[in-house]
């Protein structure tokens, strides 16, 4: 009678016989289980229980980085309410901002374009407030974005 063998005793006597391939018939894999000392029906049944374990990790993963960008935004969103850069800036400084945020390579040009068409000169200052608040978020949501990728 053959001694039992831990799976990893009867792995090392089986990686020793080149024979055991993928095409090799199931009796003849578990035959030699038997004789390197191995339960074929327990090492099976292990073997699908870890399977199963991986494909739900697998199934599952999104889901932990879908929390964990959550988690990011909520931190994000958290630290720009908490600094509200634009509430003490005057008007000189909502417009020079304004300005600035043309060239801004955060946003691909695109605002450039729509602000040539933006006529700040002739708007309130919480109106350029406004503009200039989403206008950075914009760009530091883009940027959080990049870095999440």
């Amino acid at each position: 009678m053959t001694p039992k063998r831990t799976d990893e005793e009867v792995l090392r006597v089986l990686e020793m016989d080149d024979e055991l391939s993928e095409d090799y018939p199931m009796e003849l894999v578990d035959k030699a289980l038997k004789a390197a000392g191995g339960d074929p029906a327990a090492i099976a049944a292990r073997g699908a229980c870890f399977v199963e374990a991986l494909r739900k990790a697998q199934r599952l993963a999104w889901q932990e980085e879908a929390r964990e960008k959550i988690r990011s935004m909520k931190a994000f969103q958290e630290g720009r309410i908490a600094r509200d850069s634009t509430k003490q800036l005057t008007r000189d400084e909502l417009l020079h901002r304004l300005e600035r945020a043309k060239s801004d390579p955060r946003l691909g040009g695109q605002l450039s374009f729509a602000a040539r068409n933006m006529e700040l000169v002739s708007k309130s200052d919480d109106a350029l407030r406004e503009e200039l608040d989403q206008i950075e978020l914009l760009a530091e949501m883009g940027e959080a974005l990049e870095k999440g990728k």
